[in-house]
């Protein structure tokens, strides 16, 4: 709201889109900057309100609150969430900064075992840290649960289906031109066109 000179959600939701489109901007650089999240976290994204977002991917998709269809998930490795956490290590070593998110005494306290009871995330508790914390981050941050998705589409005796993306730079995100863009625009049209028709 501060970048937006707003005090209140009614001024944001009168904002031009240009004006808001500016504040999201100042908002990301101002919460870079002051290390509120970093490469590759989310800032800002879906939370469990309930009451449009009723309670975490992992329990709604385990009440079988999800439509009844087949599911196609899209990634760019065979495990996008644990290359992606490989990524985030490269660029933020573990051992190259104070306070490193792998080395939180957090994630070796009895905090895990209550996470692993209230989330439902089975084996957590034995797990390395890499692994918990990727377990926990797809449930909580809502916007990639693709392995929950997975798993109860699959004990529905839906299909699953799973694309592999190796084409581009092969980076978190690196589809979306060939998929979202008019094909003729891409770096490789044909392969945008038979993407976007598949």
């Amino acid at each position: 709201m501060y970048a937006g000179n707003c005090s209140t959600l009614t001024c944001l939701r009168s904002l031009s889109e240009e004006a808001l489109t500016n504040a999201i901007d100042a908002s990301y650089e101002i919460g870079y900057a002051q290390g509120l999240y970093t490469y590759g976290d989310f800032y800002y994204g879906p939370a469990v309100d309930g009451r449009i977002i009723q309670d975490l991917p992992s329990r709604e998709l385990e009440a079988g609150n999800s439509a009844k269809t087949n599911l196609k998930l899209y990634t760019l490795w065979p495990s996008a969430g644990s290359a992606f956490y490989r990524r985030i290590d490269q660029l933020y070593p573990v051992g190259s900064f104070e306070g490193s998110f792998f080395n939180n005494p957090f994630f070796n306290s009895t905090i895990i075992s209550f996470l692993s009871s209230s989330l439902h995330i089975s084996g957590l508790s034995a797990n390395s840290i890499f692994w918990r914390t990727q377990a926990i981050y797809g449930d909580f941050i809502i916007n990639c649960p693709t392995y929950q998705l997975a798993t109860a589409f699959s004990d529905a005796g839906l299909p699953v289906y799973k694309t592999i993306f190796r084409a581009s730079t092969q980076i978190h995100g690196a589809s979306a031109t060939f998929l979202n863009s008019p094909a003729p625009l891409t770096q490789d049209p044909e392969l945008a066109a038979k993407t976007q028709d598949y």
